[in-house]
């Protein structure tokens, strides 16, 4: 009798969630809005960025040079700023396809990006509030990847001195595990690291990691009493060793500067 009630109980339960799920999920769909950095991008906001737009070619292009300028200028500060830091940092410039670690201002590694996609939301954000954005260092709050952020390698006690110094003296093997991550930033942007070859299992569990993830992250906002949370990303795509190399140099909550121009 009472397994029937409880039964019961979890049936119902059950499908009250997906009421509220699917209401919140439609309601989320039909918004078509997004905060940005306190700026809110709508069909009608869009449009109004639009109908500002000056028709004057010249005018456009002085405009186009200073938003230039600024992105420039913000990111090179940024790298300023985290240069005065004892800590390894990346800095991203899209429009040259460059990954790097820096430290003290010095490029200690730099990766050549094969392939860059990003969210559709970034050709929607004037320019005066993306450089508004971009105008400090990004900070990671969290990581999801496929491989340890830090190689363990286990080891067998050497007996003697000259045991030791042959095990010394001996090069650590280079890890080709298929690497993915993401790197989760405040401010919200998510960057993800793909490698270029190719790896169809190994990203299809990386993948689907990430999906139960932010299936978590948004039953927990539904819950709440909140609309899913939309977060910008970048998909960038990397030979395996550059991908691995930085992901693990970076700090857990390592800082990067970046730039679109």
């Amino acid at each position: 009798m009472y397994r029937k009630i409880i039964i019961l109980l979890s049936v119902i339960v059950s499908l009250l969630l997906i009421v509220v799920l699917s209401y919140n999920l439609f309601l989320y769909a039909g918004s078509r809005a997004y905060d940005f950095n306190g700026f809110r991008i709508t069909d009608k906001s869009e449009t109004v960025v639009h109908r500002k737009e000056v028709k004057d070619s010249s005018i456009r292009i002085k405009a186009h040079l200073l938003s230039t300028l600024s992105n420039k200028n913000a990111f090179l500060t940024n790298r300023a700023k985290l240069a005065k830091q004892d800590s390894i940092y990346l800095s991203f410039q899209i429009a040259d396809s460059t990954l790097s670690l820096e430290m003290k201002g010095v490029a200690l590694f730099t990766a050549k990006i094969s392939q860059i996609k990003m969210s559709g939301i970034f050709k929607d954000i004037p320019d005066s509030v993306l450089n508004e954005w971009l105008s400090s260092p990004f900070t990671i709050k969290s990581s999801l990847s496929s491989i340890p952020k830090e190689d363990i390698v286990f080891r067998k006690a050497p007996k003697d001195t000259l045991e030791y110094m042959a095990t010394a003296t001996t090069p650590e093997a280079i890890s080709f595990d298929p690497t993915y991550y993401r790197l989760s930033f405040d401010r919200g942007l998510d960057l993800y690291v793909l490698q270029q070859e190719e790896a169809p299992k190994a990203k299809r569990l990386f993948f689907r990691q990430l999906n139960l993830a932010n299936l978590k992250t948004a039953a927990d906002s539904i819950l709440s009493g909140a609309l899913p949370p939309f977060t910008p990303w970048i998909k960038i795509e990397l030979k395996q060793e550059d991908a691995l190399t930085i992901y693990r140099s970076l700090p857990n909550f390592g800082q990067m500067a970046l730039s679109f121009k």
